[in-house]
């Protein structure tokens, strides 16, 4: 097992301690239950994940449950998908086809 794959395991093992844990398509959020402070709160892409636009939305949808900035903390070689994901939100976002919260 590489560097980049026990840091990623080592970031979402010790990352969920004091936070809620929750389920959003492929990630894990780990919300701070008492503080909205954005760098207390914030997803892991779950283990081999290849998040989709719709895995996207679900953890977007979370976090706005939660009156919280969606945010993520990840390897980047540990999640390749995930700026395609990324990059299809932000893209159907600026052409107005997401919903507006």
């Amino acid at each position: 097992m590489g560097f980049d794959r026990r840091l990623q395991r080592y970031l979402r093992a010790t990352a969920a301690r004091g936070r809620e844990s929750v389920s959003a398509g492929t990630f894990t959020a780990l919300i701070n239950p008492r503080d909205p402070l954005r760098y207390l709160n914030y997803a892991i892409p779950d283990e081999g994940a290849e998040p989709s636009a719709v895995d996207v939305a679900a953890l977007v949808e979370a976090f706005e449950a939660r009156e919280r900035l969606p945010r993520l903390e990840y390897v980047e070689s540990e999640a390749p998908a995930l700026a395609e994901a990324l990059e299809s939100i932000a893209a159907s976002t600026a052409s107005g086809t997401r919903r507006q919260a």
